[in-house]
């Protein structure tokens, strides 16, 4: 999965720790009990084309006023995660494009900006010709800058998102910063009251926003993981699984080389590969 597929998929799960972290008014007039329809597949059809090659994520969802009347609001939410030019132009076009389908102006937005440029937070773009002029301004939300004190104390589940992606920000390629930011980050989330599966979904976020490319630093990090407190949340991530797999089926590996079995044999036995195998031996002497 890809982060932008990752945003989607937890702004569709978590509706309304969204709307309550990064839009708390709104958060506050929408009736809940009446339910929510996310009209992403609309979306699909006024989709605007962008001049960058880069992923963002898009969502757009109807939902209800405490009001009592049948008036519905639209949220349309963009996750930015590069600079763009014609941000601001291409969020107005939404707009029009939505209000033209939906036969209606109640429409509010909103744009998550996660990319590393401390300057670029467009919240408006005029139009001024001749006399005719019109000015569309919308919410933004800048994740540079954020305070990691006040993001670690909230338990609404896109504060530790914001955290997430922070802490990414602030590692960009430096593996040994982001070793040490995903131990912090996952000791933390492992302290939150969450929901198992709740554990899962962010643990898969984390994965995503700071990964290793050298698997020495995969490894050093599960093992400092399996030095974390025994929990069944701990136990039931999948990636976890698979390293203890990986490190009982190394531990065969071993005694097996050290007994003089051979690497193919070894290789068959334990699903390793031959080339890891080879390694091991190599590493044994």
């Amino acid at each position: 999965m890809k982060k932008d597929e990752k945003w989607k998929t937890l702004i569709s799960k978590y509706l309304e720790d969204f709307l309550s972290f990064f839009m708390p008014e709104l958060y506050k007039e929408v009736d809940f009990t009446k339910g929510y329809e996310f009209l992403d597949g609309e979306l699909n059809k006024i989709k605007v084309k962008s001049k960058s090659k880069n992923r963002r994520t898009d969502n757009l969802v109807k939902v209800y006023l405490r009001d009592g009347t049948e008036q519905y609001l639209l949220v349309h939410a963009e996750i930015q995660g590069y600079f763009e030019e014609d941000f601001a132009d291409r969020m107005f076009t939404y707009y029009y494009r939505i209000s033209d389908l939906h036969k209606t102006r109640n429409i509010t937005a909103i744009s998550v900006y996660t990319e590393d440029d401390k300057n670029f937070k467009p919240n408006r773009v005029e139009y001024n010709n001749f006399g005719t002029k019109i000015i569309y301004e919308f919410n933004t939300y800048k994740v540079l800058g954020q305070k990691r004190k006040a993001l670690k104390e909230s338990n609404n589940i896109f504060a530790f998102v914001v955290l997430a992606v922070l802490y990414s920000l602030n590692a960009k390629e430096d593996q040994k910063k982001k070793l040490k930011f995903k131990i912090r980050l996952t000791k933390l989330l492992l302290e939150k009251n969450y929901k198992q599966e709740d554990i899962e979904e962010l643990f898969e976020f984390i994965n995503l926003f700071l990964n290793f490319k050298n698997e020495k630093y995969d490894n050093l990090f599960y093992e400092e993981l399996e030095k974390m407190p025994k929990t069944k949340e701990k136990e039931s991530l999948n990636s976890y699984d698979k390293f203890l797999v990986k490190k009982r089926s190394n531990e065969i590996a071993v005694n097996m080389l050290k007994k003089g079995s051979d690497v193919r044999f070894t290789s068959e036995v334990t699903g390793l590969t031959i080339k890891q195998v080879e390694e091991l031996k190599k590493n044994i002497k």
